[in-house]
Parts: C-alpha cells; structure tokens; sequence
C-alpha cells in the first residue's frame, strides 16, 4: 500500500514542487511492539478491513493491515492499548477452505519429523514408538502459537519431543478463507520413534 504525505497544492503547483512530497511505502512501518505508550495520542481500529490506525503525538499517523499487526501482540514490550485493539479484530478460524499446511506437504512433513527424530535419538532411546495428535495455531507468516497435544495414543513420555518438533520446524504456510490467508487451527497427527 502506498501512503502520501504532503502539502496540499494545485495540480500545476504539483508537478514544480515534486520535490516536497514524501512517499513512503507502509514496507517502512514502525513494528507495533517499538511504539512506546507515552507517544500515542490515539488507537483506532475497523473490524471491516482489519486495520489499526495509531496517531502519535508528534503527529505521525500509521495505519496497520492484518499482516503488519498479526502476532505483534506476542512481544512483551507492546502497550497494553496495542495489545487490546489486536485483540478486538483478531479472529481464529477452526474450519477454513484450504487448511495450514507444512512447507511442502505430507511428505516434507514427514521427511522433517524424520530427520528430526535422528537428530534426537539420545532422547527417545528406548521409548519406542510414539504416535500424538497436536494442536495448535498457524498465523499469518506461519508463526506457531497455542500449541499442544491433545491426544497421546501411547500414552507415550515423549509428548515434549512432539510440541518441540512442531515448535523448532520451519514456518507454516497459512489457511486461507475466500481467497485470503487467515488465522486458523490445524490438527496435525506426529510420530516420534526411530
């Protein structure tokens, strides 16, 4: 999105003053959890564009879209005014078109629990096989929040392994909702065992 901030001058007084006009890109946004709470004069939010508008004392004005203010309420600098006005328009999807997924599917999913259950065979060592169901939060760059196990069919000790492979992976790609990416739980079944 590109905002302009100018003086307002006619068309002709325009195009000699180019000059004077400054273009930034919303790319250049301060992130939410560096706004102090001593120079906010206002926050307000619209639940229909998922936007947060902060005017600062100094009479800078940012506006936030979802994907600039998605999981900045997890910094624990953030003010509390920032924190709430996320949380007004937050909204966490249970049943979604096209569901999170891991960055290349099942079988990347399983090539990494894989290479991940190599790399901690000291800790598994004789437990065997474990299979767990978890659950767990994908935002919109693929953050991981609210994650836990919901189901351990083996009533297995290795439950730990299972959130912390979910926890340490890469990324996941977001759900998506009538064409746009959403917040949203999945449901992903895991297998710790060598």
């Amino acid at each position: 999105m590109l905002c302009i901030v100018s003086n307002l001058y006619s068309i002709n007084n325009l195009k000699q003053k180019k000059s004077s006009i400054l273009f930034f890109i919303q790319d250049t946004l301060p992130p939410l959890h560096t706004i102090k709470g001593k120079d906010i004069d206002k926050i307000s939010s619209t639940f229909e564009t998922k936007t947060i508008t902060i005017s600062l004392k100094n009479g800078s004005i940012y506006t936030y879209h979802q994907l600039d203010w998605d999981y900045e309420d997890h910094f624990p600098s953030i003010t509390k005014t920032i924190v709430d006005a996320i949380r007004n328009l937050q909204m966490t999807f249970t049943k979604v078109e096209q569901p999170p997924i891991f960055p290349g599917g099942d079988e990347a999913f399983k090539k990494y629990v894989h290479e991940f259950c190599q790399n901690h065979k000291d800790e598994i060592g004789d437990h065997g096989h474990a299979e767990f169901v978890v659950q767990f939060i994908v935002h919109l760059h693929g953050q991981i929040d609210d994650l836990q196990v919901i189901l351990n069919k083996n009533g297995s000790e290795l439950s730990s392994l299972a959130k912390e492979a979910i926890k340490n992976g890469p990324a996941w790609v977001p759900a998506v909702q009538n064409g746009r990416q959403v917040v949203s739980y999945v449901k992903q079944v895991i297998e710790i065992g060598l």
